[in-house]
């Protein structure tokens, strides 16, 4: 038996469904540096102001960017400079272990979100 924990805070700016967010101040945005850690994955789209849902632990979707460098199912996932997930380098935060392939930009796949963030080895 599995569990997705969802949380709830304010969006600090407008967030974009399954995209890794971030904490500011007592709020979320979206994350932009995969050297931060990630609060989880945002689960709809919301203005600055709005209550946002985010995955915290468990599986959600992850919009991805596979274009570079080709997702795998299992390959460790951080997020890119627009909270997108992309596949992890030895700097970046280990955030999401994809269950899907994907070799395109744009696509939303499978994931599952990972608490205890540490750098990829």
């Amino acid at each position: 038996m599995s569990f997705n924990y969802t949380l709830s805070k304010i969006a600090g700016g407008a967030l974009t469904r399954f995209r890794f967010v971030t904490k500011s101040g007592t709020g979320v945005v979206q994350a932009s540096a995969p050297a931060t850690s990630s609060l989880g994955i945002n689960q709809f789209d919301q203005e600055s102001g709005d209550e946002s849902a985010y995955v915290a632990s468990g599986v959600s979707y992850l919009e991805v960017d596979g274009s570079g460098t080709a997702i795998t199912e299992d390959s460790i996932l951080t997020t890119n400079a627009s909270g997108v997930g992309v596949v992890a380098v030895s700097t970046n935060r280990r955030m999401a272990r994809a269950l899907e392939a994907s070799t395109t930009a744009d696509s939303v796949i499978r994931v599952v979100f990972i608490e205890n963030q540490t750098l990829e080895a």
